[in-house]
């Protein structure tokens, strides 16, 4: 075992050895040291009875260091876990998917989101605020947390207290086809109808990649809303 991206000081845990003194990180931010947080904030906690957890949060994991790929598992295994901590197994998560923000070309929120939104899609005990259409783009802090919130409740007076708000969620993608030469995205839309903010011109923050994985920017429009 060794610290990401310093594999020169391995060590080794074979052996008969319960316990391994790993090497020291007294240059890491305590924030970011193994289990912190966790035993800082959470397990003392573990004994107090929750209704839900939300959960915005993202953002480190989005940059080239932070491995995007691995989201969808580190956030799944962290929900498993509380779960089993909490002693309650469809403990409910809110999670809100990452804003709009102009970040630098290395940081990859597209794949944040995505993993996720297919977090909330494969539990049904975990929800996904949408909000893309509430982020700054110099700011990687929103400062509209009041249409943050609204979303947030909505998600848990529908899931958790059982209340009719409406439109619980926004639009989640079902499927994708190509037809001619674009490509056609269904979405749920949980009783609403789609929508645009400025006008009927075409859609911004659409992209398409062929087979080399390159993607580029889309011409997007609403076909039926």
């Amino acid at each position: 075992v060794h610290p990401v991206g310093a594999p020169e000081l391995a060590v080794s845990l074979a052996g008969p050895a319960l316990l391994k003194a790993c090497p020291e990180v007294r240059d890491m931010p305590p924030q970011h040291r193994p289990s912190h947080l966790y035993n800082g904030m959470i397990h003392a906690l573990r004994s107090m009875p929750f209704r839900g957890v939300i959960w915005y949060q993202g953002e480190n994991n989005a940059i080239d260091s932070g491995d995007p790929g691995c989201y969808e598992s580190l956030l799944g295994g962290m929900i498993e876990d509380w779960r089993s901590a909490f002693a309650a197994p469809e403990l409910p998560f809110f999670i809100v998917q990452l804003p709009n923000f102009r970040h630098a070309g290395s940081w990859d929120y597209a794949r944040v989101r995505d993993a996720q939104r297919r977090v909330a899609q494969a539990d049904s005990h975990v929800g996904l605020a949408i909000t893309m259409d509430l982020g700054e783009a110099d700011d990687i802090h929103p400062r509209n947390k009041h249409g943050v919130g609204r979303r947030l409740a909505r998600l848990a007076l529908a899931d958790v207290y059982g209340l009719d708000t409406g439109t619980s969620s926004g639009p989640m993608p079902l499927s994708a086809r190509t037809e001619g030469d674009g490509v056609v995205v269904a979405y749920e839309t949980f009783g609403s109808s789609l929508g645009t903010w400025g006008g009927d011109g075409p859609l911004g923050g659409f992209e398409v990649a062929g087979p080399d994985g390159t993607f580029m920017a889309a011409r997007a429009a609403l076909i039926d809303g």
